[in-house]
């Protein structure tokens, strides 16, 4: 992926582009990036703050719908506003939506991550699995990727068959505009015809033809035909024929087969060349073929007689013959409609485009052709003219062009994969004779195979029965659950009537106690009034005495008030009295001063005058000399002036020069002034820490030559311990061999611990599953138990009814014999039967008589519980049994193991025995060790580590063994807790463990 400019130049290389020869073919801009669309599905590419500029942070595969590699490249990309709906559209001509739901683009994204959250190492996400978070589904359904080579309909359903060079088979329904089935193939589909009953399909491959079921889900195989590239196929009206085109090098042959019985009728040779269309009369009488060697042919389907129509220089695609049996019309390369009528033309209807297919109405009114360009044009019969409607129904040739039986739908294929239904409503067209109720009565009816109606069926008489058994036992258990809630209903009744006697005397004693508070608050709240009123009047006479203080106070303020005021009209008017004299003081020194001065002033007038006259005398003579003299010198003025002028200027400029050099100079100054004044500041804080960094460099050179010294001793001390390293390494050597002798020693034993432990908890989970087993049993014993306690006592109570029922007849027999001594006395008799009525009749009992369902329902429930107990004996017979197996076998493995535990017992003492001899010898060596010379600090050393060294070997040698010892008591312990639990559970214990110490 290339980024460019708005200007138009190329910015960068997108790093995290798709890569792998993996081609994009869209883009689609989105509010946090843009979409690319390509092989593998859609990726989502998101802005970044980096040098990266986009991220690629999702991939959405389209996953199980690709049916072909074709499907899942994506060539276009659209993003509804709100960006709550994605829709692509692949190479193949498929178009898949998913609604991406709440949070958008964003949402999905986020869920992507969680789902996919491995990346390669370049930062680009690798292909994923299919991503299930994000469903694509078809737009409507699935479309053919490559050119429709085949079409049909049919007359009982409202189905069209089509296939194509993609391998695929789909009938389509146009009334619901579904896809009813698709199949594909591994091999290459040339043609397709359906029977007219919508039941049977026939499909035209490179080597058979072959006739198939129209399943509910499948086309399944009933035979095939030796009619090898099938390009044109075609059942008769009547669906008692079917006729099919092959292609040999002699030429073209067209079968005719019998569609019921498949056997061969008739075969028509006559074309040179390919077949291109097949089409029956109305009556089945006759057939029409038309070729690309320029023949049109009309056989008799009887005898295989035709009428020739043979024109070279044109190349035909398509024939039909109308319901009258005598005209034709065919369409080919020279651009022309022709109508055929026996063996010539008579009718020619020219075209701007190369006409490929052409049907015709059958009320014999319209006829619709199918040109090269996509167009659909429709003509009205007779041909008079030249006036026709067309539609632009594809953007590539017509392939196939068919109309239905009752002429309401024009179907057309085209070679860009796409299949064009139209209603047609014209006044030509002849209403219908039947309803579509009527026509499609066939509809709903869809074959299957018998076995498996017959395994729906017993599956649906299995579920029936039950659900009758289900129904029954939920009843039952409905009735006993009745029983029961009605029981605790009572219950609850009974218990809701204690409660509310209950509640009642609360009540009662709750309103006696509201009433003991109402009363003492009302007592509180009086006292309390009395109290606020008492408090109130004491608040009002405090307050009372406040403000008379407050008067008194403001009066006394008052009188001060008017003795300022006094006091000070009196200084005011001393200071005007004294202001008067002042003024007088100076108004008459003013007067004196001026009195003096007009004096001068008149002296000076005098003297004025007399000036006056001397100066008008001199003023004549001077002003002839001054006027020459003003000439000149105002011409020296004038230029004077003028460079006084400019310098003026000059001046003025450079004054305001430095007058901003001045106030930027001030600026500066003062700006300098507080640089100097932090200056002095840091350099006495500088000066403090340089006089404190002198004191710790002085400390550290003293501390670092001490360290020196200590370095020098201890390098010292370190080649002494190098030099006894190297001795204790050659010990270390040999502990290091004799730990690994001990712990080749040691791995049997753990391996055989090991696979102890597995067998132990094999055990662990048998005993675990015998003892669910036996619990499940004991729980279903427990049920039968009480069952069976329940129905003793409904016996026994059955009995005792009947033993006391027997005795009160045997009374009564006594009675009525006793009466047989007085039948001859009519009075004591009377008497008599009064006395035993009302011995023997308490109250008066009406006969019940027991509902015939109610019996039916006890005694069938009885026979299904006597069933279920036998069943159960019969289980727990044979669980006893098994358990009893079970148990001797896992006495028997426990004998094997107490057996392998004393074998590695006798194992563990002899390890023993060696440890001590490896310990014995150890402190011999290391005897030896010490007889070696070494100063006191050498022997200290190597003592102590030599001691570690052994040490360490030591504590793991006994770390295993005493590992291995804590198993051996783990495994004791759980078989004691086995024994434990199979003692109270089954008959058959366990032996004894006998354990060798």
């Amino acid at each position: 992926l290339l980024l460019y400019e708005s200007s138009g130049e190329m910015k960068t290389i997108l790093t995290h582009s798709p890569g792998g020869g993996r081609g994009v073919y869209s883009l689609y801009g989105t509010s946090r990036g843009f979409l690319a669309g390509g092989q593998w599905g859609v990726y989502f590419f998101e802005k970044t703050d980096d040098k990266e500029y986009y991220r690629n942070v999702a991939h959405f595969d389209i996953g199980a719908l690709a049916s072909g590699p074709g499907d899942s490249v994506i060539q276009r990309i659209a993003l509804s506003p709100q960006e709550l709906h994605l829709m692509v559209g692949s190479v193949s001509n498929q178009i898949y939506t998913v609604p991406l739901q709440q949070g958008g683009i964003d949402g999905a994204v986020a869920a992507y991550k969680a789902a996919n959250s491995t990346k390669a190492a370049n930062g680009v996400l690798q292909r994923p699995m299919h991503y299930q978070g994000l469903k694509f589904r078809h737009l409507a359904h699935s479309n053919h990727s490559a050119t429709i080579t085949g079409m049909d309909s049919c007359i009982r359903k409202p189905l069209i068959a089509t296939c194509g060079q993609d391998k695929s088979v789909r009938i389509w329904n146009y009334k619901t505009n579904s896809l009813e089935l698709f199949k594909m193939f591994t091999e290459d589909v040339f043609s397709v015809a359906l029977h007219p009953s919508g039941m049977q399909v026939l499909v035209g491959f490179s080597d058979k033809l072959r006739l198939m079921n129209i399943l509910l889900n499948d086309l399944s195989m009933v035979t095939d035909f030796d009619v090898k590239a099938c390009r044109e196929v075609r059942y008769s009206n009547g669906g008692q024929f079917l006729a099919a085109a092959s292609g040999s090098s002699g030429g073209t042959v067209v079968h005719v087969f019998n569609s019921y019985s498949f056997e061969p009728v008739i075969n028509l040779r006559g074309h040179t060349g390919k077949v291109k269309s097949i089409f029956w009369s109305n009556d089945d009488s006759k057939m029409v073929t038309a070729g690309l060697d320029g023949a049109v042919y009309e056989w008799n389907a009887r005898d295989g007689k035709r009428v020739d129509h043979i024109q070279k220089t044109c190349l035909y695609t398509s024939a039909v013959i109308l319901d009258d049996n005598k005209t034709i019309f065919a369409v080919g390369s020279d651009k022309k409609i022709k109508e055929i009528a026996g063996s010539e033309v008579v009718t020619t209807v020219p075209s701007h485009a190369t006409v490929t297919q052409v049907a015709a109405s059958h009320s014999n009114k319209l006829v619709y052709v199918g040109t090269e360009s996509g167009l659909l044009r429709l003509y009205r019969l007779p041909l008079t003219n030249n006036e026709s409607h067309e539609v632009l129904a594809h953007s590539a040739p017509v392939t196939r062009l068919r109309i239905s039986h009752d002429d309401q739908f024009l179907f057309g294929a085209s070679d860009d994969g796409s299949l064009y239904i139209s209603e047609v409503k014209s006044k030509d067209l002849k209403s219908r004779k039947v309803t579509e109720e009527q026509l499609y009565t066939d509809l709903e009816q869809v074959l299957v195979y018998r076995n498996e109606m017959e395994e729906k069926v017993t599956n649906l008489e299995t579920m029936r029965q039950r659900y009758e058994d289900l129904t029954m036992e939920h009843d039952y258990q409905l009735k006993l659950k009745d029983m029961a809630y009605a029981e605790k209903a009572k219950e609850a009744e009974e218990k809701a009537n204690y409660n509310v006697s209950q509640w009642k005397i609360k009540h009662e004693a709750l309103v006696h106690e509201k009433e003991e508070i109402e009363k003492e608050s009302n007592r509180l709240l009086s006292e309390q009034k009395a109290h606020y009123e008492k408090k109130v009047i004491d608040t009002e006479e405090k307050y009372r005495l406040q403000v008379v203080e407050e008067v008194e106070r403001y009066q006394a303020l008052l009188k001060s008030k008017e003795e300022l005021h006094s006091q000070f009209q009196r200084s005011l008017e001393n200071l005007n009295s004294q202001h008067e004299r002042t003024m007088m003081e100076l108004r008459d020194s003013y007067e004196s001063t001026y009195r003096e001065s007009v004096a001068k002033l008149e002296d000076n007038k005098k003297d004025f005058e007399e000036m006056t006259r001397e100066f008008d005398e001199t003023r004549v003579q001077i002003e002839d000399d001054a006027d020459r003299e003003i000439e000149q010198q105002k011409h020296e003025y004038e230029e004077k002036l003028a460079l006084e002028k400019q310098n003026a200027l000059r001046l003025k400029g450079e004054n305001n020069l430095l007058v901003k050099k001045y106030s930027n100079q001030a600026k500066e100054i003062e700006t300098l002034k507080e640089e100097i004044s932090n200056m002095t500041t840091n350099k006495k804080q500088l000066m403090h820490q340089i006089h404190q960094h002198i004191k710790e460099i002085a400390g550290m050179k003293k501390e670092i030559k001490d360290r020196d010294d200590t370095l020098a001793d201890k390098e010292v001390r370190i080649f002494d311990l190098k030099k006894r390293n190297q001795e204790l390494e050659k010990f270390k050597f040999v502990l290091d061999y004799t730990i690994s002798e001990l712990k080749k020693q040691i791995e049997p034993l753990n391996s055989e611990i090991v696979d102890l432990k597995e067998q132990i908890k094999q055990m662990d989970h048998e005993l675990e599953r015998y003892h669910k087993s036996t619990g499940m049993l004991e729980m279903t014993v427990k049920e039968l138990r009480n069952k069976n306690e329940t129905y003793q006592r409904e016996i026994a109570d059955t009995k005792r009814r009947a033993i006391n029922a027997e005795n009160h007849v045997k009374r009564i027999r006594t009675d009525l014999h006793e009466l047989m001594q007085i039948l001859s006395e009519p009075h004591a008799l009377k008497d008599r039967v009064k006395e035993l009525y009302h011995k023997h009749v308490d109250v008066h009992v009406q006969e019940v008589q027991v509902d015939a369902d109610i019996q039916k329902e006890y005694s069938r429930q009885r026979e299904y519980l006597e069933k279920n107990l036998a069943s159960l004996k019969k289980q727990l017979a044979k669980e006893t049994e098994k358990h009893r197996s079970d148990s001797i076998r896992i006495r028997q493995e426990n004998m094997q193991l107490i057996a392998e535990i004393n074998t590695l017992r006798r194992e563990m003492k002899d390890m023993q025995t060696q440890h001590k001899d490896k310990e014995l010898l150890f402190i011999t060596q290391k005897k030896k060790v010490r007889e070696t010379p070494l100063d006191d600090d050498d022997r200290f050393v190597r003592t102590t580590q030599s001691a570690s060294g052994a040490r360490g070997g030591l504590r793991e040698e006994d770390k295993m063994i005493q590992i291995q010892r804590e198993e051996i008591k783990r495994l004791r312990r759980t078989i004691q807790n086995l024994e434990g639990q199979l003692k109270p559970r089954s008959p058959y214990s366990l032996p004894a463990m006998v354990l060798d110490d």
